[in-house]
Formats: structure tokens, sequence, C-alpha cells
């Protein structure tokens, strides 16, 4: 078996094209794989005939979930069933860092999905306890996994231990698999199901911005059709050829409401004169100011550029986009902002 990532349409159908056994379709390929789309869900399902297995992940914080996390999954799971998906990537660990048999029923209850165990398996307090616990879970089909931490040819021993004591489960070999050390791990696992993510791909990230760099209204108009749907046109403004046109540009398109910027590439406060421009010449564009805004800078930012509107997100967070938000820096951030605006 060799399953590819993918993060596209135009991805799954190349892989189906290319002869690849099977497709694990994601978002955020940066975060390790996220829930992808109910829209990309559907037309890949319909696009193609390839096995397609679809991660079911809320966030990348951890594999410990909250009851909130684990009712949005639940109504994903049915959505997915619902789609017609047969088979989806998920993993789930409870307090002892062991697989959480009861948070799966509770997630996959009123569906008829079977799933991959993904790699919060090898995040596990123990590898081969956590291989029994899931040989004796039936929608548990396959365990994604590298051994333990770091990559799969470093973990060869363990990876060997998992694949002897496997029972019906398929061991997908995945973290750091490419051209280079294939041959040398599927010589010493003898043949093993192989899943390939950053070996076959160049980071690309898909935005609504033409080759030449400016925003694509037909792209958009395509997207929208049949929506009465409105939108904040975000940072790819940023790195639009030419900001200034790509403004002049978007007023002419009514449905966009808002622009984040933080007036190019870097930090807002690093490019107030150019933010100062955007605002001058706005028209009935809102603009949302964006990137790095904190409680330490935003009092100077909201001075230049008159009373702004802000866009928050590290700052709320402990500047990681990893952790959740942080109840008493949103509350002292909601409170700097209301006093800049007089309230």
């Amino acid at each position: 078996m060799l399953e590819i990532i993918a993060v596209t349409l135009e991805e799954v159908i190349l892989i189906e094209k290319l002869g690849a056994t099977q497709v694990e379709l994601i978002s955020a390929f940066s975060e390790g794989g996220l829930t992808p789309s109910y829209g990309i869900i559907e037309k890949s399902l319909k696009n193609t005939s390839i096995g397609i297995n679809i991660m079911l992940r809320p966030h990348s914080r951890s594999f410990t979930y909250s009851l909130y996390d684990l009712s949005v999954m639940k109504d994903d799971a049915r959505v997915m069933n619902s789609l017609g998906v047969k088979n989806i990537v998920l993993g789930i660990l409870d307090e002892k860092g062991l697989p959480d048999l009861k948070a799966l029923d509770y997630v996959l209850e009123g569906t008829d999905l079977t799933m991959t165990f993904h790699r919060a398996f090898d995040s596990s307090s123990d590898l081969m306890e956590s291989l029994e616990i899931l040989k004796g879970y039936e929608r548990v089909k396959t365990i994604l996994t590298s051994g333990g931490d770091g990559r799969a040819e470093d973990n060869i021993e363990m990876l060997k231990n998992l694949i002897a004591n496997r029972g019906d489960i398929d061991i997908l070999i995945g973290s750091g698999i490419n051209l280079e050390n294939m041959g040398k791990i599927n010589k010493e696992l003898m043949n093993p199901n192989f899943h390939i993510g950053r070996s076959v791909r160049d980071n690309d990230f898909n935005n609504a911005i033409d080759e030449k760099g400016l925003p694509d209204l037909k792209a958009l108009d395509y997207v929208l059709e049949g929506t009465d749907l409105t939108m904040t046109f975000h940072r790819a403004f940023d790195i639009s050829s030419d900001l200034m046109e790509s403004l002049e540009i978007l007023k002419g398109y009514e449905r966009v409401k808002t622009i984040l910027t933080s007036g190019g590439p870097g930090l807002a406060e690093d490019n107030i004169e150019m933010l100062k421009n955007l605002i001058a010449n706005r028209g009935d564009i809102d603009i949302l100011i964006g990137s790095g805004v904190n409680l330490e800078n935003m009092g100077k930012i909201n001075k230049e550029l008159m009373n702004p509107n802000f866009h928050i997100g590290r700052s709320v967070r402990d500047n990681d986009f990893n952790n959740a938000i942080d109840e008493k820096q949103l509350i002292e951030v909601i409170r700097v902002y209301n006093e800049l605006k007089g309230k």
C-alpha cells in the first residue's frame, strides 16, 4: 500500500492518475493535518475512484480533546458519513496517554465509518499497550506510525515489533519517508505500507491570486456563485504584486467588505506608511489591521492610524497559534482596545 497526502482536489486527481494506492485528504499540512472542508471531500469522492481517507482533527494543540471538541468531531463524522466517506483518520488519547475508546465511540456513534488511528499513536505513553488496545477496537483498520518520536528510519526496531504483533491491523509507516531511505526501510521491514507527505510536495498555498499576483475576481465569482456571501479578502492581499492596484481592484468588487492586511510582508507596526495609504484610499472597504498586533504596540498603532480596526491572533494565545485562547490575555486585550476606543 502506498498512501499519499493531498490537500487539494487537483492533488487527489493527480495521485490517482499516477498510480498510488490511496489518499489521505487533509487541510493545514503545516499543522500536521486538520479536517478538510466538506466541499473538497464531496468533490474528491465524486471525481475519483481511489480510496480516500479523510482526516478528522479539529486542531493541532493536543490529542486529548474537550467535550466541545468532541461534539464538533461527532458532527463532522456524521456529515462525512452522509457524504459517502468510508474511512477516516482519527486519534484520541486519554489522560493516561492511551487510546481513548470511549471518546472514539462517542465521535463515531451513528456512523458506519472505519478508521486509521493517526500519529497520536506515536505520542501515546506506551506504544505496545496502545497497539493491544486498538487491536480490540473493531473500527480501527490501520495505525499510522513512525514507531515513536522522530522519523521512521530512526525507529526500525520498534516498527518491526509493532508489525510482528499487529494482529489484523495494518501498520502504515510514515514520517520522513523519501526516495533516499525508502529502499532501506522497505528491506528492513519486509515490504511495509508507506505513507508519504513532504517528499512529493513543494509547499504551495492556494490563494485567490492570479498569475500576475493580483486579486482574481473571476476565481472569486466562481467560488461564490449561487451564494449571498460577502467576504474579507485575507492576507493573500499582502503578497500581491501591487497593494494599491489590488485595493483598487477589490474596491470594484461588491462582495468584498473588508481587507485583512499588515500593509505588506512582515508586521503591521513595520508598515505604518503603507497602512495609512491604504486607509486613506479604502473607499467603502474596511481595512482590518493584523499581524503582530499586541498589548505592547496596540496603543502606538492605534494613534498612528487614527483608531483602525484590529485583528488579533497570537497575542491572546501566548504568541503560539497551537495554544488555546488564554482568557486573561483576551480580557486584557479587550480592555485595552475599549480604552483606546473610549468605551
